[in-house]
């Protein structure tokens, strides 16, 4: 919604643009670059836009849903450790209540550029928030994330109230993405959330026939925060992220 013309076309890129000139569209998507160029290409001219709105911001929490055909708990992503507002920012993800909190230091989520860090970086408390799933307005989802940014006001001091918190928070240190070996049809097999162990069955792969092509196996102990939803998958596609909890390596 903070891109009109990619809410346009229903994408979080402007297909339009993309598609007619490619490379004059690189980078293409607005959320790698900030703090923007009011000189560069749309991306980089939306992102220049909202960031002269968010530095005058005392916290920021960017709301996303993962790439359509992808699933998310509801998860608050923070900017890394080595940002001036780390610490005000991991205070912020936690008193949101979304249930699960990554403190990573590596990956496209900490990567400079993003929102969530070129704002921390500049003393701003900011995460990134994803729930739901793309392309899907849902309900539950929304009361879900409602909930969240209540809760959030209410850290703040922006709003009165007591916060809204689940009866269990998980901290994880890192994801760990899982990809297909085999294009086919895709079934996943634990429900999304669920703790996984080493060795764990997490999806299978088979073809249009019914033959199994690859089962996709947990490498080590975590938690299922994302799934792929398409029913077919293609070599190399993503199809089930783990949240690595603290403690674990």
């Amino acid at each position: 919604m903070q891109h009109p013309l990619a809410l346009q076309a229903d994408h979080r890129l402007p297909l339009a643009q993309f598609l007619k000139s490619p490379l004059d569209q690189v980078p293409s998507d607005a959320w790698t670059c900030f703090p923007g160029d009011p000189d560069g290409n749309v991306a980089q001219l939306v992102a220049a836009a909202l960031w002269r709105l968010i530095a005058a911001c005392d916290a920021v929490v960017d709301v996303h849903t993962p790439t359509r055909g992808g699933r998310y708990v509801p998860i608050a992503i923070l900017p890394g450790p080595d940002v001036a507002a780390a610490a005000a920012s991991r205070a912020l993800g936690e008193a949101m209540g979304t249930g699960w909190v990554v403190a990573g230091s590596a990956g496209m989520y900490v990567a400079r550029g993003i929102l969530c860090v070129e704002a921390a970086a500049a003393g701003i408390p900011a995460l990134t928030f994803e729930i739901g799933e793309g392309g899907r307005l849902e309900e539950t989802s929304v009361a879900t994330g409602a909930t969240c940014i209540l809760n959030a006001l209410r850290h703040l001091g922006m709003i009165d109230g007591p916060a809204e918190l689940p009866e269990r928070t998980h901290l994880m240190h890192g994801f760990l993405g899982l990809r297909a070996r085999h294009g086919g049809l895709l079934a996943t097999l634990p429900p999304l959330g669920a703790t996984v162990r080493a060795g764990d069955v997490l999806c299978r792969i088979t073809s249009v026939f019914g033959d199994l092509l690859e089962t996709i196996i947990a490498p080590q102990d975590g938690l299922l925060v994302r799934t792929t939803t398409m029913a077919t998958v293609s070599q190399g596609e993503r199809v089930a992220t783990l949240g690595l909890p603290l403690g674990l390596a």
